[in-house]
């Protein structure tokens, strides 16, 4: 076995390393006159529930080999398949806020499940990282929250529900991404932490996830100089990939790391340069977004480093079966029973009201002014596409909408009812501190401090800047059933 997998060819190994990304809803021609290892899917590829599975069915026939199908959902603010007949969940603060490892087990039950339905084998999650730091721009309600056990307990509790559920989990990204206040996706953040403070706190749930036997952990494009002197990201660096993962925590399953196309890493050093490097330093499979030039370039990188040495091709050898060995173990699945429930029952636990002067929440006023987006994002890089749903929920209420990205707004007609209004809810949704358009309407509403509630969708970390207002409430989601759920909690019906 061990000699057949060594007299594998170049091309063969370099692009069975790499999972690629196409655009559109269907799978270009040609797609797989490279053999690739993994696809990965985005929003843009998916359009109905019947073309998805279908799409699904074509990259394994066309494959003609075990490749990883792959996709993020990790429920809440990143949710890729997103069908109405889907169980809506809350994502994994709301899970964390919960306090329950029943609810974060069966949550990653009905992810694993449900994306299993359409074909997919692997789901990048769960989110590892702790968000320490208020100001993250990218995590946020991503994390199960910023104690590290807490976070260590969930992050096991989701991915065992994963693999119940018959899909590859993969813990990110490590060794942490919640201590920062820059987006991996635009620049490379640094982190000043030492080993010994890294391991404190944000190597505990990747600890966690490796006693659960997580199969696979993808890296961050963040550097620890004080962990690594030259400064490398995290994917890169052999220190980190190899000296710490490895060899001090113990995990021998697959290192994928995070996209190759994010500025984090492709800016500085270089898409093909980038891939590179990353094997190098000792990921096993590469998330090479970006176009198909970019994947030639990255394999005449490695394919050059392999033949001066740079690279050891036994290395990648072992990285390949790592990959084949992973996917020869996935799971049957299991579902869960009544998920609605689950779901529901996920969303109301993670209310969280903390301000309730003049007591706003908890009862019915005869004339309610909501305030809120027209449409929510479901992630920061997203276009707002996502139905604010509480209005929905409280059709007696009298509602005006703003734009998020803008805040534009009929400031007239808001203040005219804000007047005659008996209680103002204003919903805020956003990552990391209140700043921008949202701010600017928050402001506004500060004469009618006395009777305005704030329920924050996303963002826990806007209350120090929302003091003036009477009320205020965490929902940790902008999805259905966490409106749904702030909406009774608003009208003390929860």
């Amino acid at each position: 076995m061990t000699e057949k997998k060594y007299m594998i060819n170049d091309e063969e190994l370099i692009y069975g390393l790499m999972t690629a990304e196409f655009s559109g809803t269907e799978l270009p021609d040609g797609f797989f006159d490279r053999p690739y290892g993994g696809v990965i899917l985005f929003a843009k590829n998916i359009g109905s529930p019947k073309q998805l599975k279908c799409l699904i069915a074509d990259i394994k026939e066309r494959a003609g080999r075990d490749i990883l199908i792959s996709v993020d959902q990790e429920g809440g603010s990143v949710t890729r398949v997103n069908f109405p007949d889907m169980t809506p969940l809350s994502g994994n603060m709301a899970i964390g806020m919960s306090g329950s490892e029943r609810l974060a087990f069966l949550n990653g039950v009905i992810c694993g499940s449900e994306i299993r339905d359409f074909g997919f084998n692997v789901d990048f999650a769960p989110c590892a990282d702790i968000n320490s730091n208020p100001d993250n721009p990218i995590i946020g309600v991503r994390s199960f929250g910023e104690d590290p056990d807490k976070v260590s307990c969930m992050t096991a509790s989701f991915l065992k529900g994963l693999k119940a559920g018959g899909i590859i989990p993969c813990a990110k990204h490590f060794p942490g991404h919640g201590d920062t206040s820059f987006d991996s996706h635009l620049t490379m953040p640094v982190s000043h932490k030492t080993y010994g403070e890294l391991e404190e706190c944000e190597l505990i749930p990747f600890v966690s996830a490796i006693r659960a036997g997580v199969p696979m952990i993808m890296t961050s494009h963040i550097s620890f100089p004080s962990v690594d002197p030259s400064g490398l990201p995290a994917t890169l660096s052999k220190d980190i990939l190899t000296g710490i993962l490895r060899n001090r925590l113990g995990f021998d399953g697959v290192i994928i790391t995070d996209s190759m196309a994010m500025d984090g890493v492709r800016k500085k050093f270089g898409y093909g340069r980038a891939c590179a490097l990353a094997l190098k330093a000792g990921a096993d499979m590469l998330i090479a977004c970006g176009s198909e030039d970019h994947r030639k370039e990255a394999f005449d990188e490695i394919k050059k480093a392999v033949d001066c040495g740079e690279i050891d091709r036994d290395a990648l050898v072992r990285s390949f079966a790592r990959i084949k060995s992973m996917l020869a173990s996935v799971p049957e699945g299991i579902r869960a029973e009544n998920p609605l429930a689950i779901s529901e029952e996920t969303a109301r636990r993670a209310i969280e009201i903390r301000k309730n002067i003049n007591g706003l929440f908890g009862r019915k006023f005869e004339k309610t002014l909501i305030i809120c987006p027209e449409k929510f994002k479901l992630s920061p890089h997203s276009a707002p596409t996502e139905n604010p749903y509480f209005a929905d929920y409280m059709p007696y209420a009298d509602k005006e909408f703003f734009d998020i990205d803008t805040g534009r707004r009929d400031a007239k007609a808001i203040f005219r009812k804000a007047e005659a209004a008996d209680r103002i809810i204003l919903i805020i949704s956003l990552n990391g501190r209140l700043q921008g358009p949202q701010k600017d309407i928050a402001d506004s509403l500060k004469p009618y401090a006395e009777k305005t509630a704030v329920i924050s969708s996303h963002s826990p970390y806007i209350e120090k800047d929302l003091k003036w207002a009477a009320a205020y409430m965490n929902s940790f989601c902008g999805g259905r059933l966490s409106m749904k759920a702030a909406a009774s909690a608003s009208d003390g019906i929860l």
